[in-house]
Parts: C-alpha cells; structure tokens; sequence
C-alpha cells in the first residue's frame, strides 16, 4: 500500500513560498535602490576627488578629451534631470488642481505620484494616468467625472509633451528614441525598477564617452540622435535605387529649411561628385552615372518648376496689390512713377565643361541659378580645345569659366589655364571645382597657372559671375587683386569674391 501523508499548504502561511518570494522580490527591489541612492550620496560628496581620479587615469595624452568628455556628461545630465523636474513639477501641480475642482479625492498624493512615475520614461505616465483614473470609476456613481478625469490627463499629456518639454528642453540629450528605448529595456533587465529610472542618465553618460573615443565612435552613430547619413549621401542613395520620387521629395524638404543655393552646393553637386567617383572606381557603369546626373537634373527642374509656380503666384498677388494702389492713386489725383528701363543685357561669359557628366550638370544648374541679365553661355564637354579656343578668339567674351568637377579633373583643369592664360593675357578665368569640401580644395596650383578665382561653391561661382555680367564695366570688380603673389612668392587660396 502507498502512504498517504497529509501536509498543511504552505501557500496558505504567511511564510510561506508564495509570501517568501514576494518578499524576496520587494526586498531585492528595496536592497539595490538603498545601494544607488548610497553610491550616489558617496558620489556626490567626493565628486572632485573622482574627477581628479579620472583625469589621472585617463593620462596626460587625453587630458583635453576627458575634460569635454566629462564636462558635456555632466551639462547634459544636468540639464535634463533639472528641466525634467520643472516639466514634472508643473504637471503634477497643474494634475492636482484639475483632480481638485473634479472632485477626486486626494489630490495632493496624485499630484506628488505623478510628478515621480514621469521621471521613469514611457512606462511612468502609463502608471500615473491609470491610478487616479481607476480610483475615479470606483468613487463616482456616474460617467462624468471619470471622462472629466481622463481627459484632464490626457490634455496634460499633449501639452506637456508637444508644447511644455519643446520649449524648456530647448536640446536633446544627444540619444535617439529607438536607442533609448532598447537601453531602458536593458538597464530594466539588469537592475530592474532602479535601471528603469537610470536608464535615461546612464545612456547619456556612454553616447558622450563614445563620441569622444575615436574607436567607439560607431556605438554614438548607433545611438546618438546625429543624422544618420548626410543630405548628399541620402540623395545619392535614392537615385542610385532609381527612386526619383523620394529624392524629389527630399530637396523638396530641404528647400523649406535652406535656400536654392545652399541645397545645390551642399546636396546636389556633392552626389554629382559622389557618383563621378564611384563610376571612377568602377562601382558604378557610364550608363548608371548618365542616368543618375539626369535624374539630378529633372529632379531640380521639377524643384524649381514648383517653386516658380509659387513665386508667380505671390507676383500675381503683389501685381494685383499694386493695380489696386495705382488705382487708388489715379483717384486721388497722383502721377504715377515712371517705369524703370530694363537693363541691358551684360558681356558675354563662357562656360566649358572640362568632362562629361557632372560638369556639364554644373553649368546648367549654374545657368539656372544666374540672374536674367547675366549673358552666360555654356559650352559641352564634346567641344575640342581648338574649338574652344577659336570660339574665344571670335567672340570676345569677358571671362571663361572651367567646370572641373572631381576626381581627376585637376590637372586637366590646370593645362587649360595655363593654354589660356598664355593665348589670353588679359581674359579672366575662374574655374569651378565643384562638390569639394573647402578645406579640401587645392587652389593654389591653379592660382600659379593663371587661374583668377577658384571656387568650391556654385554660389560664390553665381555671385562673381552676376559682377562680371554687368553692362558697365566701371561695376567689374578687379579679380586680379585676388591673385596676390607678393606673400612669399605664392598665391593664396580664393574661394570665392
């Protein structure tokens, strides 16, 4: 026979497994805050000699880096620990006068809970909304005041966080959302409710020691809240997929934020540039580089159609103001102002495109970007330099423009200055070497050729060339006086006028 043996449950006492666990849990829970809250005294107290510490370990060597590295750590936690208590602060206290003139009962403990559960990120509002909003189903005989009550948080929440945090964070803690969220879950996994609170300082601390340590600087790319990728390298990336309806939704987003000229200096001949260079490297085919300068430019012209649609409109609008004005004016007995003449159409100004591709892009895009009165005519890269040089002799332009768009444009660029400054001593050349950062550009030899400016940006190119394409020339700036050789024999580095 099999023994029976009868046992009292031990759930049902109270030191039992289920009361010993939880008790376990709450105790664990209670055990790691006293020791964060003790570190954190400790730290506090004894913050300059752990400064100091730091420093010496970090060695001599790394003395400037620790230093931005432990200063921005602390403006940035700083900053957001004291505007997180303001943003908390008002909203428990504007929670507790809502919950007063409702009727919840008491209004100060849901106030002050509030103000603490929002110091833990996404999972504290969850938490102090549903407390009161329980209490208010159960207090209350009807539907009113819980809606009431509901509501009033749910307000509180959109104004605290589209207008109240915007305005007193003023800037982020340098981490992205999704990184912050994925360092909550783990800080939560590892200490539990306490790495839930510290998640958010903790993260802080690492993007900032990341972004100062040149080998760690993929973990800050993961999760620093930087753009991913620079506008060029986004649109290069769409027209290297073929989708030329986002790329054209891109421009279009950076033309509300930045004007014509910068987008085209700083998008789109920099992925003219890009993808001259990977078609030199063979990452690219002929066919593919065409077809992405082509998609360049009917992205641009689409742009540029778009916003000229929109500036005819405003003209309309302002035509029609001043109709009305002149209207009020012939009523009143006034002349109107005689109408200006229109101003003649300025010498000529060649362009050349040294190769095909970006070059000739440039030119057009610089075409479009000149004023009406400025007489420029570019040339195609097909034209040969006999051909060209001809040309000059017979036109007689004012000044020539070389496009040399990089990779290996330079030491073409710098034969034909040279070929042109010797055929032409008085002709002003200015060469273009477009989708080059500044401090990359490598003027000088050009400058000793004969060149007279060398730009890096189509705006300076625009602004030099609307100077040159006056009709008076008492109005031609001297860009000779650029050319400075007396300094040690060389030239300097001109950008722009």
């Amino acid at each position: 026979p099999v023994p029976v043996v009868v046992k009292e449950s031990e759930s049902s006492t109270p030191g039992g497994a289920t009361g010993g666990t939880f008790m376990d849990h709450a105790g664990g829970a209670l055990g790691t805050a006293a020791t964060v809250l003790l570190f954190t005294i400790f730290m506090l107290l004894r913050q300059q000699e752990l400064r100091n510490r730091i420093m010496r370990l970090a060695g001599f060597r790394h003395l400037t880096v620790t230093t931005r590295a432990m200063d921005e750590v602390g403006d940035k936690v700083s900053r957001y620990l004291l505007m997180q208590g303001m943003v908390n602060g008002i909203y428990g206290i504007l929670l507790a006068l809502g919950f007063y003139f409702i009727g919840l009962p008491y209004v100060v403990l849901w106030g002050v809970l509030a103000a603490l559960f929002r110091f833990i990120p996404y999972v504290g509002p969850w938490i102090a909304a549903i407390l009161p909003a329980a209490l208010s189903l159960a207090v209350f005989d009807g539907w009113m005041q819980p809606l009431l009550v509901i509501g009033l948080i749910t307000s509180l929440e959109l104004f605290t966080n589209m207008i109240l945090e915007p305005i007193l964070y003023g800037q982020s803690t340098g981490v992205s959302d999704f990184a912050l969220l994925v360092a909550i879950a783990f800080w939560t996994w590892l200490w539990g409710p306490i790495g839930l609170v510290m998640a958010t300082p903790l993260t802080v601390c690492i993007v900032v020691l990341c972004k100062h340590v040149p080998s760690l600087e993929s973990v800050e790319i993961l999760m620093g809240d930087k753009p991913e990728m620079k506008p060029y390298m986004i649109f290069f990336q769409r027209l290297v997929a073929q989708d030329e309806l986002e790329a054209e939704e891109f421009i279009a987003s950076e033309l509300k934020e930045k004007d014509t000229v910068t987008v085209v200096d700083e998008t789109i001949m920099p992925a003219i540039a890009l993808a001259r260079r990977e078609a030199r490297g063979g990452r690219l085919t002929p066919a593919e580089q065409k077809r992405i300068n082509e998609s360049a430019d009917s992205v641009l012209e689409r742009v540029r159609a778009s916003r000229e649609k929109e500036l005819n409109k405003e003209a309309g609008k302002a035509r029609a103001k001043e109709k009305k004005k002149e209207a009020a004016d012939e009523a009143a007995g006034i002349e109107p102002e005689p109408e200006s003449a229109p101003q003649p159409l300025g010498p000529l100004i060649l362009g050349r495109a040294l190769q095909e591709g970006g070059d000739d892009s440039a030119l057009r895009i610089l075409d479009r970007l000149l004023p009406d009165t400025v007489n420029f005519e570019a040339l195609s890269s097909h034209r040969l330099s006999a051909e060209f040089l001809k040309e000059i002799s017979e036109r007689n332009p004012r000044a020539v423009l070389l496009s040399a768009t990089p990779p290996d444009s330079h030491d073409n660029a710098k034969a034909n200055v040279k070929r042109l400054r010797a055929r032409f001593p008085e002709l002003r050349i200015l060469v273009g070497r477009w989708g080059v950062p500044e401090d990359v550009v490598n003027a000088e030899p050009l400058l000793e050729a004969g060149a007279d400016a060398v730009f890096h940006r189509l705006a300076d190119a625009s602004k030099a060339l609307s100077q040159l394409g006056f009709a008076t020339p008492a109005l031609v700036p001297a860009l000779d006086s650029t050319r400075d050789t007396s300094a040690a024999g060389k030239a300097p580095v001109v950008h722009g006028l």
